[in-house]
């Protein structure tokens, strides 16, 4: 919810947002006038929970907010934390209230890894989704081909669950060609190891404890490799 709230500060506009799922309350405050805003800050950002926002040019403002957050049973296992990410959009509109309710879209993005994880990892499985690729021009204004163009820069991008350990990660890529084909299949080099970046989090145990992952991916064979070391610690429970 966003309650809009006068301030002595200089600034376009302040709101005071507060959250159900978390019980999150801060004062947001920052510039927007009638323009498309840079992401701002809200006051209260910590390690476990911080908020940003930005204002549109058609009047909506667009809010997202981390979050750590655990299970419900407040297990202490090395997997019970997770970081969520809300995101909710509205249009500001206080003609007839003080107050505004809106939707919070909110996704786990990533949790610690099950350590008790040997049967599994004989069979392992991985979950690739939110698979995307994309491709286009990228324009400057000193570019030195027709318009502008600087290159061609293609990208690709998903989120990975490793089954065995239930550890997942998103995986991305992007790189900038002098070429300006846009059917170059090799933009993202098919042989070059690409690596995960490390997660969110990993101040909760060493950063070492975390599974390592590298991918490939060929365009022109629509083949992604993977290669991934994750440890598991009841070895010696069989």
């Amino acid at each position: 919810m966003a309650a809009f709230v006068d301030t002595n500060l200089d600034v376009d506009f302040a709101f005071l947002l507060s959250t159900s799922f978390d019980d999150y309350t801060s004062l947001c405050a920052g510039q927007w006038r009638g323009i498309e805003t840079d992401w701002q800050e809200c006051d209260e950002n910590s390690e476990d929970s911080s908020t940003m926002f930005r204002g549109t040019s058609s009047g909506y403002l667009d809010i997202t907010h981390r979050y750590l957050c655990k299970q419900p049973d407040d297990s202490e296992r090395r997997n019970a934390i997770a970081l969520a990410i809300a995101n909710g959009t509205v249009i500001l509109d206080f003609s007839q209230n003080d107050s505004l309710t809106f939707n919070a879209y909110i996704k786990t993005m990533h949790q610690r890894p099950n350590v008790e994880c040997m049967d599994a990892s004989y069979r392992p499985e991985w979950i690739a989704d939110g698979f995307e690729y994309e491709v286009g021009y990228l324009n400057t204004p000193s570019g030195p081909g027709p318009g502008g163009i600087a290159g061609v820069i293609a990208s690709v991008s998903f989120d990975l669950l490793n089954k065995a350990n239930d550890f997942s990660i998103h995986c991305s890529a992007s790189y900038l060609s002098g070429s300006l084909s846009l059917e170059n299949d090799t933009i993202i080099d098919p042989n070059k190891e690409w690596p995960c970046p490390s997660p969110y989090g990993s101040d909760l145990i060493p950063p070492e404890e975390y599974p390592t992952t590298l991918f490939r991916f060929d365009k022109a064979k629509r083949q992604l490799s993977l290669q991934q070391k994750w440890e598991c610690d009841d070895h010696d429970k069989r």
